[in-house]
């Protein structure tokens, strides 16, 4: 009866959710048509005069036994175990002075969903980066570089820059970036006093990734320094930055196809209307008090179970019958059990 009461309430409903995806999907479309100018948009707001210099490692090792490969865009992989780790990587850095560090989390075919990071789905999440300064053969006596604040292109919801400079290396915050795998991600991290390299002496840059996640650790990366004016700001990543430098009018789908990549995954607008479009593709909740009397006709169609007295009674019940009709085997049972039960017979026995 409440199904038939409200049929036509749930059929107009129905067209209205049906009305709203077919919203939802024309936004996504104009999205995805208006893609490129989107793309210069954000390219053109994020890029600013910031030269980040790129670092070759002249030395890099992992706690747990995986092997990091430099390769020849100076980018390092990570190859082998992907259990919790500290990556320690040391490299020079030419320019005069910096007041900034990046860490350039980067895809990879060979990485599982592209990466960047190790994990099945290409997430990862660093607990810590710390940089230090000093002399090579003297690691313990080098001096830890203070980073501020810190600025990350994607955040996984409950992850941030803040969380990766806390002094916590091995508690479970950090950066990540689950929702837009499969893209490149960089953040980057202002450091309290300008610093500049004496002689002999290198950046030692240790990346902490400590998360209970089956093997959330970063799979490609890439680290460099700059030295920015101002206020800090996020910058674009080289592969992007590349981007910004040619003219839109020469843009091919040969040079914007990573970018376009990127930006389909990571942008705001973009996770926004791909949200609401999963969401009016929902088949509409079933009515409540429905539900209520679905789950009250299903209570009431299980059985009572007996009483047990009851039970207990009706074999008694069944037994005795069996008794009176069967006098004869009733009584020849009952003295034989007052025979064997009887004193004389237990003895001799």
């Amino acid at each position: 009866a409440r199904i038939e009461s409200i049929k036509a309430d749930r059929e107009m409903a129905e067209k209205a959710r049906v009305e709203r995806a077919t919203a939802a999907k024309a936004a996504v479309d104009a999205f995805e048509t208006n893609l490129t100018n989107k793309l210069d948009e954000y390219l053109t707001k994020n890029k600013n005069e910031t030269v980040w210099q790129t670092l070759m490692p002249s030395k890099s090792e992992s706690s747990n036994g995986s092997v990091l490969v430099p390769q020849g865009d100076r980018s390092i992989v990570a190859r082998g175990s992907a259990d919790k780790a500290t990556y320690t990587i040391q490299t020079s850095a030419h320019a005069a002075e910096f007041n900034a560090v990046r860490l350039e989390a980067l895809t990879a075919a060979e990485l599982k969903a592209s990466g960047p990071g190790l994990s099945a789905n290409g997430n990862f999440v660093v607990t810590e980066l710390e940089v230090y300064v000093g002399m090579p053969d003297k690691p313990k006596e080098m001096r830890k570089l203070k980073l501020t604040k810190g600025f990350t292109d994607f955040d996984q919801a409950g992850f941030s820059a803040a969380a990766v400079i806390d002094d916590k290396p091995k508690d479970q915050g950090g950066w990540a970036v689950n929702g837009a795998e499969g893209a490149e991600h960089w953040a980057v991290f202002s450091i309290e006093q300008p610093v500049k390299l004496a002689a002999g002496e290198v950046l030692q840059w240790r990346i902490h990734q400590f998360h209970n996640a089956e093997n959330h650790r970063l799979g490609r990366f890439r680290l460099s320094v700059a030295s920015h004016v101002g206020d800090l700001a996020l910058g674009l990543s080289e592969s992007l930055n590349a981007v910004a430098q040619i003219p839109k009018a020469a843009w091919n789908e040969a040079i914007t196809k990573d970018a376009v990549g990127y930006f389909r995954l990571s942008a705001p607008e973009s996770k926004k209307l791909a949200a609401a479009l999963a969401k009016e593709n929902q088949a509409l909740p079933e009515d409540e008090q429905v539900l209520t009397l679905k789950k009250r006709v299903e209570r009431l169609s299980v059985p009572l179970v007996d009483d047990s007295r009851l039970v207990r009674l009706r074999n008694d019940v069944k037994e005795s019958d069996l008794q009176r009709h069967r006098g004869r085997l009733t009584a020849a049972e009952d003295i034989t059990w007052a025979l064997i039960n009887s004193p004389a017979f237990l003895f001799n026995h």
